[in-house]
């Protein structure tokens, strides 16, 4: 049985334990390159041999992204290639403490050289995580598209943000576009999947997904309402399988116990959701950072439905998000 997680702190804690020689059965759970799933992005723990997962990046200057790094190799989370000219990059580590020993540095200067390396890990597998680092938008797309679907990067892509909160008594994903797009029934069926191959990452073996609404009910005034229906319908045909999924439903229903004894239909969804699927990056990040500021929760953000995960360290000093992300 996989590890099941249950909050940020029970991650790190694993992740601590296994780079201490805990357990090593596998560090990634990318299933991108098996060729099964035109969508997968992190559901079938293959073993890599390796003790904990390896981060690669793009350095040019420093920035958070480079002492986001820093902090999870300090504190044994993963193993760490940077890519950048080496000298500056030395100067760097000197500066912030570290010896340039401790760090694999591949020396390029030019952007070409820089994304051709970090292409050349991604397809042998030679790390299990991508950060931003100095990459610009061009330079993702070309490294994340993933080669099993013909959608855009965009359009096969999610943003994810991983909630622990006090009175919850599990791990939330909240899963939603990664920018300005469209709701379509399309894009829905991509978080959805996404967002399975992540929970089949943290341990979860059938989730609970809820497909979220500012009502229960389907309207005609919001055509959201209905791509949700007819999302739950492809789960029942099996179109879509190994998931409980519910929707359109409301945050109420969706998260709070008290829901379970009053709600009008019976689902396994209600009252305790794994994951809830938005259909705008508003409503994802004002719920993740309300549920942070409000509610005390700690965060972790990822993109998944690339070649390889992209993790998004905060932009704000809060050593727990970083190193949870």
């Amino acid at each position: 049985m996989p590890q099941t997680f249950t909050s940020i702190d029970s991650i790190l804690e694993y992740e601590i334990q296994k780079a201490a020689g805990g357990d090593a059965y596998a560090t990634g759970r990318d299933a991108y390159a098996t060729g099964r799933d035109a969508y997968a992005t992190g559901g079938d723990a293959y073993a890599t041999g390796r003790k904990r997962g390896t981060l690669g990046i793009i350095v040019n200057r420093v920035g958070t992204d480079l002492e986001a790094a820093l902090l999870a190799k300090s504190q044994g989370l993963v193993d760490l290639k940077i890519v950048g000219e080496r000298k500056s990059i030395e100067q760097m580590l000197t500066f912030s403490g570290y010896s340039p020993q401790e760090v694999e540095i591949h020396d390029a200067v030019t952007p070409k050289d820089q994304v051709r390396i970090l292409l050349d890990w991604i397809s042998s597998r030679a790390i299990d995580v991508l950060s931003t680092g100095d990459l610009n938008q061009l330079q993702l797309y070309h490294l994340l598209a993933n080669p099993y679907h013909g959608s855009t990067l965009e359009e096969g892509m999610s943003r994810a943000c991983l909630i622990s909160y006090p009175g919850y008594p599990k791990l939330l994903a909240i899963v939603g576009p990664t920018g300005q797009q469209q709701p379509s029934f399309d894009a829905l069926v991509i978080h959805t999947k996404n967002s399975v191959h992540l929970a089949y990452g943290l341990g979860i073996p059938k989730p609970k997904i809820a497909l979220l609404s500012a009502i229960d009910a389907v309207t005609f005034e919001d055509l959201h309402t209905y791509n949700c229906r007819c999302l739950v319908a492809m789960s029942k045909n099996q179109q879509i399988s190994g998931v409980e999924l519910d929707g359109p439903m409301n945050l109420d229903t969706a998260i709070a116990p008290r829901s379970i004894k009053r709600a009008v239909l019976e689902s396994a969804v209600t009252g305790q959701a794994d994951v809830l699927i938005v259909d705008s990056h508003q409503t994802r990040s004002v719920l993740a950072l309300t549920l942070e500021y409000f509610r005390d929760a700690d965060l972790a953000r990822i993109i998944l439905g690339g070649r390889v995960p992209l993790t998004l360290f905060p932009h704000i000093n809060q050593e727990k998000s970083i190193l949870g992300s």
